[in-house]
């Protein structure tokens, strides 16, 4: 299934999917924009399964995670507080918007943090590079 960031949105990788010094290995990529107000949207089809803050069990604060299919899951992380414009359950279309970049959680600035895998007990297993599957 092809992913697809919205095209007229330029963004900037500052942390690219794999080891890092900061804390080991980095599961997803990190996008900035420039901008706090930037729309976040769906890379694909599939239905919402979390839409919440997830700072005490995932730690990434403000975030929706998608599933795309059995095999397939995308999480949107960091995002403002209060700009999440989907719930659990909801069918969401390619491009439909999620919410608004932000800084919530563990972070050091305003950006998007973006991750491609299997949801499992505990979160996100399996990922993959999301660079290698965003068209």
């Amino acid at each position: 299934m092809p992913l697809k960031l919205e095209a007229n949105q330029k963004a900037t990788v500052t942390s690219p999917f794999g080891p890092r010094s900061l804390d080991g290995f980095h599961y997803g990529t990190d996008f900035v924009t420039g901008s706090d107000a930037t729309r976040i949207i769906a890379a694909a089809d599939g239905e919402v399964i979390i839409s919440d803050n997830t700072t005490d069990t995932l730690g990434y604060a403000e975030m929706v995670v998608i599933k795309h299919s059995d095999t397939l899951y995308t999480s949107y992380a960091h995002m403002k507080a209060g700009t999440r414009t989907v719930k659990v359950g909801d069918r969401v279309k390619q491009g439909d918007e999620l919410g608004t970049i932000g800084m919530t959680g563990m972070v050091t600035g305003v950006h998007l943090h973006f991750e491609v895998g299997r949801w499992g007990v505990g979160g996100m297993q399996d990922r993959v590079d999301p660079m290698t599957v965003i068209k």
